[in-house]
């Protein structure tokens, strides 16, 4: 939902799938291992059209092979 009023207003999209950091975490690993459980709700909510369009990749891995689960 983020990106599609992102992508309205013209501003660049916000990928949820991009990993980062030395250990390589998606946005869904940091919220999961820090117990935000609200923020992971946010981010695997969305309509079923804006998924898919902006996919949620559940079973990324970090360098260590993990997914967010």
């Amino acid at each position: 939902m983020v990106n599609e009023i992102l992508k309205e207003l013209g501003m660049e999209t916000f990928d949820f799938n991009q990993p980062g950091g030395s250990q390589r975490w998606t946005p869904l690993h940091l919220a999961g291992y820090s117990g935000h459980f609200k923020v992971v709700e946010e981010i695997l909510s969305g309509t079923v059209e804006s998924l898919r369009k902006f996919p949620i990749n559940v079973y990324a891995r970090n360098i260590d092979f993990k997914t967010p689960r």
